[in-house]
């Protein structure tokens, strides 16, 4: 493969057997060797995934995906997102001491980062890799190219065992943001748990329906109350196509509702008063309803 530099890549759409995906809009460098990973794609549903340089093939007009599969979720809590460097951030940043920026990085055979793309005084120029030290946005500069057996850190690891802080599940508990979300799920939800049960009472009591048909007019208002209030409040900065989100919050939605009949009926069946048992079915599915909407109905986009 010939030098091809980020913005000659940048321009490629990402197709799998022809039909168009998306189209890349960055690409990550690893943190301590001197190569490229893979591609930020920008998707039709205005998700971002990661497509990895060794799933594709770079054709004359566009990265051939080998299936769609391989695109990988790209949230902020993604391990590429975290550990990888953007080359959109680098862009711009001081190289050297002559005053130099970085406009673009030349990738080689292997994906292998052969030359920097250089800007001063307005002119670009092309320079070799060798001992140019590249700004990383962290509190360390790291080199791209360390000497044999030497890293600034201890090498990138993408597997969950490095350590449980380094798994999703680690940095997603370590981020505020995600206990905030939690709390304005859970207000959401017990807005929605009241008129739940509000609407149970009266059709099961009132109307003489039977719990489980009940149950069902009573999930599709709160439901309803439910995604219109996570989509304008909870997770309001991850907003995306309003049909794809509330099909998405909706089947999210079922699953619940079907643990939810599963759980009631089961509390039925043991002597519980209808009311309480729908109380506590309601709040044992929490969890499941926060956690799909999270990671997946409103999924995180940068």
């Amino acid at each position: 493969m010939r030098g091809h530099t980020g913005d000659e890549l940048l321009r490629r759409p990402v197709r799998v057997r022809g039909i168009r995906l998306g189209r890349a809009v960055d690409v990550f460098l690893h943190p301590t060797e001197s190569r490229a990973l893979g591609l930020d794609v920008l998707c039709g549903d205005q998700t971002h995934r990661f497509l990895p340089f060794p799933a594709s093939s770079l054709e004359k007009e566009a990265f051939e995906a080998g299936s769609p599969f391989v695109l990988l979720d790209l949230g902020p809590d993604s391990v590429y997102r975290l550990e990888a460097r953007s080359l959109a951030e680098l862009r711009g940043r001081s190289v050297g001491a002559d005053g130099s920026t970085l406009k673009d990085v030349v990738l080689g055979p292997e994906w292998a980062v052969e030359e920097l793309v250089l800007e001063r005084g307005g002119r670009l120029r092309r320079v070799p890799l060798d001992g140019i030290m590249l700004p990383f946005p962290s509190a360390l500069t790291w080199r791209l190219t360390p000497p044999a057996g030497w890293y600034a850190r201890a090498p990138m690891a993408f597997t969950p065992a490095a350590s449980f802080s380094r798994t999703r599940a680690g940095r997603a508990l370590s981020r505020p943001r995600n206990w905030m979300q939690l709390g304005k799920f859970a207000a959401v939800g017990a807005s929605g748990y009241v008129i739940n049960l509000i609407v149970y009472t009266a059709l099961l009591r009132g109307a003489g329906l039977h719990y489980a048909a009940a149950a069902t007019c009573s999930f599709l208002v709160a439901v309803t109350n439910n995604y219109t209030w996570n989509r304008l409040w909870t997770f309001h900065d991850q907003r995306g196509h309003v049909g794809w989100q509330g099909l998405r919050f909706l089947i999210v939605a079922l699953v619940a509702y079907a643990a939810n009949l599963a759980l009631l009926s089961g509390f039925i069946a043991l002597g519980l008063d209808k009311v309480l048992a729908q109380a506590i079915a309601v709040v044992l599915v929490t969890p499941l309803n926060f956690i799909g909407n999270k990671l997946w109905s409103f999924r995180s986009r940068p």
